[in-house]
């Protein structure tokens, strides 16, 4: 039966018989690094197995260890996390969900934007009829013109004024009838009083609702009290 020793420079395991040990008087040069060595110092007790024997001739101990689990041993591979696998299609369902309140928080902010184009207005117009709603109109300012505004004395009421004025839609959609605000002035420029008409109180036949269609115009006749004194000047602004 043969025993093992251990070459102390290498660390290599080799069978070794009595009758070796006898012949080279106790030393021996190891099959790996080739060094000769006290064989009889490094004997040890245990024997190695058959397979290991010829294991080791082809590759050092040092690199053996490095290919893989030992036979018989179990190799445990960890499952996937089932938690992770449920996660993807609710973390999708998520992520569309964020996505089309994004896309409608845009729209929103740019609601403006969109109804002053004529096709998306019409588009969208088209929409709102079929769903039963009612498409607000925009305001999109500079787009409605004042035309030729005076103001007088009233011709029938000397304690009163008459505003007369006509405003023209510019623009390409329809817009909501705007806020008019009139503002008296005296000879030093001073604002003396102001007065708003909203398109309830200024328009009498037409419908505020429906606004004012491109390139419309509406022709407007206001009567207010005078002031007490007369002004020398006057603005009408649109809000």
């Amino acid at each position: 039966m043969p025993l093992t020793t251990r070459c102390r420079r290498c660390g290599r395991l080799f069978p070794v018989y009595a009758q070796q040990l006898k012949a080279g008087r106790g030393k021996l040069a190891c099959p790996q690094c080739g060094g000769r060595f006290n064989a009889v110092g490094g004997l040890l007790d245990e024997v190695i197995p058959a397979e290991d024997v010829a294991t080791s001739r082809r590759m050092p101990k040092a690199r053996r260890r490095n290919l893989g689990p030992a036979p018989g041993r179990r190799i445990m591979i960890e499952a996937p996390s089932r938690r992770r696998a449920r996660g993807g299609p609710l973390w999708l369902l998520g992520s569309l969900v964020l996505a089309v309140v994004l896309i409608a928080q845009i729209g929103w902010w740019e609601r403006g934007h969109w109804l002053r184009d004529p096709q998306i207005h019409a588009r969208l117009d088209g929409l709102c009829a079929m769903l039963g709603c009612r498409l607000p109109l925009p305001r999109i300012p500079g787009t409605i013109e004042i035309l030729s505004p005076s103001l007088a004395l009233h011709p029938e009421d000397p304690q009163a004024l008459r505003l007369v004025l006509t405003l023209v839609n510019g623009a390409a959609v329809p817009q909501r009838l705007p806020l008019l605000q009139l503002e008296l002035y005296d000879d030093a420029r001073i604002l003396t009083a102001a007065r708003r008409f909203n398109p309830d109180g200024y328009l009498a036949a037409a419908t505020p609702g429906e606004g004012l269609a491109p390139g419309a115009s509406v022709n407007l006749m206001l009567d207010l009290a005078k002031p007490p004194e007369t002004p020398a000047g006057f603005r009408v602004r649109l809000l």
